[in-house]
């Protein structure tokens, strides 16, 4: 007695008329004619039970009886998964039938095969509770706090990644969210005995809906990517006849993210789209399946302190991904995304932001399964982006000053001296820190973003110092200085300053005119307001060995910075410190929001 079934051939024709999901129009239903091939064995496997699987090696425990195995055989399973194998020999030892065997594909289980059918995949919160007819859903993973609504995902406090990138703590977190997708999965087969596949259709035709509000925290600048599985589903089986076919719905959110300042940001969209993407095999041909329709858009604004760049790329990607038998099979995915980039011009004082959003569609086609002439097919199905907000405005003097590598001096006790408070970033010219003229003290009568600034006047000399000197890349020294009417001011920028080795590479004297003189390699003459907060700034580039000086965003000279000062050559490429100096009692003015190194 045969513990599987020989069939010799077996004709099942399933006709019926039902409304197709594609673009509204009517076709006829699901078909499937099956002509098994002769050498083709369907395990049964309840009488025979489960082989036991070792790579190409499959066992069977017969309790002495022959079942009838023969090599040539294909050989169709159905229990975990399923397997289609040719048998290439058969060892039967006592009650144990032990066979070999390679990789078989769906030309060899049929001499005829036609499959047209449409299944919709739809998520649900339970596993027994599905529409009438729709295949088996298995959740595999759902992240911890997400669930299933009405066929959403739902996604609010959702962390996608908590925790430190090289150092740098930072969260990154779907304030609110929801996905939702119900594909119809068409599948279209045909097989003849004489010229193998003849044709071969996939595809996947629904509405996806996206929506979220995500939230990005660090408290250092950070420049990193990170993927994360946000949901996985298994759908099956969908049968081939007598074998079995496994969808696969997975979701991935990702996301890149630059942000160049500590604090948060928090940005979001809604997308909406009628969407179908696959591939078709015809007449030796393969034809990509994609169209996206018109999307409608929801736009998030944007919350972002504009205290440095930020650019944000999040993608939510649901991929559908087949095995047939075991064997992987095709794939494909579509990838809906957000991207919001802020950009801070300090020079100008001002920022601009914009949100995109956009899809990108692939799909592999992995079909060794299907014919062994048959050549894999992979493709970037589309790509599109598209505005959907911008503004722009001017930056408030209270966030420059809080900037990282600003010194806005609102940390300071006012009334005491600068550098006593804080001798890591400043000294004094004689290198004493709280020496009792030398050192300059913080102030509260006056300032140009929050509360305090800094006072220099006659006899201060107070010292900013790198201490890790500068000797390549680029660099903006930049402030903002408040010289009282009649008053003057004075500054220096040093290549070197270190134990009375001083080496000016510039410097700059705001006259009680409101006329100034820079001196680098030759004098050069400028203006600027008195009784007013302006901003200076020394940018070099000690790569192309320049340097250049501005007053507000009017460039006022650009030379070699190795000429030095007055003529005095600068021996190398390099930026130490910068000098605040109060020559004598004509010198009173106020510093605030200065950035070094």
């Amino acid at each position: 007695m045969k513990y599987f079934f020989r069939v010799l051939l077996i004709i099942v024709t399933v006709l019926f008329v039902s409304n197709s999901c594609n673009k509204g129009s009517t076709n006829p239903g699901p078909v499937m004619q099956v002509t098994l091939s002769p050498n083709t064995s369907v395990v049964d496997t309840t009488t025979v039970g489960t082989p036991e699987v070792q790579g190409d090696t499959f066992t069977f425990q017969t309790a002495g009886v022959d079942p009838g195995f023969v090599a040539g055989d294909v050989l169709v399973v159905q229990s975990d998964g399923g397997y289609i194998r040719n048998i290439t020999s058969v060892t039967t030892s006592g009650g144990q039938v032990q066979l070999q065997t390679t990789q078989a594909t769906l030309t060899d289980v049929f001499d005829e095969l036609l499959l047209i059918d449409a299944t919709v995949l739809e998520m649900d919160g339970s596993l027994s509770k599905h529409s009438p007819n729709a295949p088996a859903m298995k959740i595999n993973y759902l992240p911890e706090g997400a669930y299933i609504e009405k066929g959403e995902i739902i996604l609010d406090g959702i962390k996608i990644y908590s925790g430190n990138y090289e150092g740098v703590p930072f969260t990154v977190e779907f304030e609110t969210g929801f996905i939702e997708f119900k594909p119809t999965f068409n599948r279209e087969l045909d097989i003849g005995l004489w010229d193998g596949l003849r044709s071969f259709k996939l595809s996947a035709l629904g509405n996806i809906d996206f929506e979220c509000v995500l939230k990005v925290t660090v408290n250092k600048t950070v420049d990193t990517d990170f993927p994360k599985n946000l949901a996985d589903f298994d759908f099956g089986p969908l049968w081939i006849g007598p074998v079995p076919m496994y969808v696969n719905m997975n979701f991935e959110a990702g996301f890149d993210v630059f942000i160049d300042f500590i604090g948060e940001v928090t940005s979001g969209f809604g997308i909406s789209s009628l969407v179908e993407f696959g591939a078709e095999y015809r007449n030796t041909d393969w034809t990509k399946i994609w169209e996206f329709g018109s999307p409608e858009l929801k736009e998030v604004t944007p919350k972002w302190d504009a205290k440095g760049d930020a650019e944000i790329r999040l993608y939510i990607k649901p991929k559908l991904a087949v095995t047939i038998a075991n064997v992987v099979g095709p794939y494909m995915e579509i990838e809906p995304y957000m991207e919001f980039g802020g950009t801070v011009n300090f020079a100008d004082m001002e920022w601009y932001w914009e949100l995109a959003g956009g899809y990108d569609g692939r799909l592999g086609f992995e079909v060794s399964i299907l014919d062994y002439d048959l050549v894999d097919y992979n493709q970037t199905l589309s790509s599109d982006k598209f505005g959907i907000a911008q503004d722009r405005g001017e930056l408030e003097n209270n966030i420059v000053s809080v900037l990282p590598g600003v010194d806005g001096f609102e940390q300071y006790v006012p009334g005491q001296q600068l550098a006593c408070q804080n001798p890591m970033d400043w000294t004094t010219w004689n290198e004493n820190p709280c020496d009792a003229i030398q050192d300059a003290i913080v102030t509260d009568e006056i300032s140009w973003a929050n509360n305090q600034s800094l006072l220099i006047q006659n006899g201060n000399d107070l010292v900013y110092n790198q201490k890790n000197y500068l000797t390549s890349g680029t660099q903006s020294t930049y402030f903002w200085i408040y010289v009282p009417s009649g008053k003057q001011a004075y500054f220096n920028v040093l290549a070197d300053f270190n134990n009375g080795n001083h080496c000016w590479a510039m410097s700059a004297f705001f006259n009680s005119d409101g006329t100034g003189i820079l001196d680098a390699d030759t004098d050069i003459s400028f203006n600027y307001d008195q009784d007013t907060w302006v901003k200076v700034t020394v940018h070099t580039d000690l790569d192309a060995d320049t340097g250049s000086f501005w007053i507000e965003s009017d460039r006022v000279h650009h030379w070699q910075w190795t000429a030095g000062y007055g003529g005095a050559i600068v021996p190398y490429p390099q930026l130490a410190a910068v000098d605040f100096f109060g020559i004598d009692d004509s010198y009173k003015f106020y510093i605030d929001s200065f950035k070094g190194n």
